[in-house]
């Protein structure tokens, strides 16, 4: 889509279009610890990503848990070549791939098509994803589009068709989550407001973690008995799920003489005989919460 046919907003010309960019590139990713490291997510997108990647709260709900590198071209096509920005063509989907070489992630999140035509869109997809999986890309979750033209609900029929020909490709489904939702987008209907921003990107965070994320489990704590006077340490753990843990107390209180350090760690001195019964909760660096009971006994020597 042109500038022409449709206006951006300040937070996507800024992102976008800054000292004449076109094209946004970047990394952000999670702090690794023990457990299960971060999972690498390509994402090529056009115009309508801008917003999300506009805004830092967007930003951080989609890439929570991810290491993520970001490519986003306004008036991006697919395949052949992309449709002109203030007189520039930013590098299509296959552009991208094969500028990224062996540095595409297994994953990567197709948010392209808008500006495709819809009578080249069907052979265009299967380019794309014949490209993508020539590059070593295993896994295809493809956004589908608002629907603010009467184009984009047969475009988004054929991508439905399309992921049901190929295994490694996943719809998103951005069409039916926005549906109804004016307050989302702009006046063409595509582009995103603020609120829109951030529903796409939990939608998408969302969805990368259904694909790619185990479940976070907790084994029941078995924690060894505390003793008044003596220094006591136990670490509670989790697996699954993205490291860091993040632990907290959720009900019930520590005594006097005990901590819990957000890593998961238990310590100090106790003071006193007694039980602790109490229900803690963990969660990962992708957001994924679960809550375990458990209870500290301190007893005399």
């Amino acid at each position: 889509m042109s500038n022409d046919e449709y206006g951006y907003s300040v937070a996507v010309r800024q992102a976008l279009a800054a000292c004449g960019l076109i094209v946004v590139l970047w990394m952000v990713g999670a702090a690794a610890g023990a457990g299960t490291r971060p999972q690498r997510v390509t994402v090529i997108a056009d115009s309508v990503f801008g917003e999300v990647v506009g805004n830092r709260d967007s930003r951080a709900i989609l890439s929570a848990g991810f290491e993520m590198k970001i490519d986003v071209g306004i008036c991006r096509r697919l395949t052949g070549t992309s449709c002109s920005y203030q007189g520039v063509e930013p590098p299509t989907l296959i552009d991208v791939v094969h500028s990224l070489g062996s540095g595409i992630a297994p994953t990567v999140m197709v948010e392209v098509g808008y500006n495709d035509l819809a009578e080249t869109f069907p052979q265009a997809v299967e380019d794309a994803i014949d490209g993508l999986l020539a590059a070593g890309v295993t896994r295809i979750l493809w956004v589908t589009m608002a629907e603010g033209r009467s184009q984009y609900v047969a475009m988004n029929g054929m991508l439905g068709a399309v992921a049901g020909r190929h295994p490694e490709v996943r719809l998103v489904d951005w069409a039916n989550a926005s549906r109804s939702h004016e307050s989302w987008f702009l006046g063409d209907g595509v582009h995103l407001t603020y609120d829109g921003a951030l529903e796409m990107a939990r939608l998408l965070h969302s969805s990368l973690v259904d694909a790619l994320v185990s479940p976070l489990v907790v084994p029941k704590p078995r924690l060894p008995i505390a003793h008044p006077g003596q220094r006591y340490r136990a670490r509670l753990t989790a697996r699954g799920g993205v490291a860091p843990y993040r632990w907290r107390v959720t009900s019930g209180k520590l005594a006097a003489g005990f901590h819990l350090l957000p890593g998961g760690e238990i310590t100090g001195i106790p003071r006193r005989s007694m039980k602790m019964p109490l229900s803690l909760r963990v969660t990962d660096a992708a957001g994924q919460t679960t809550t375990v009971k458990t209870t500290i006994t301190t007893a005399p020597n």
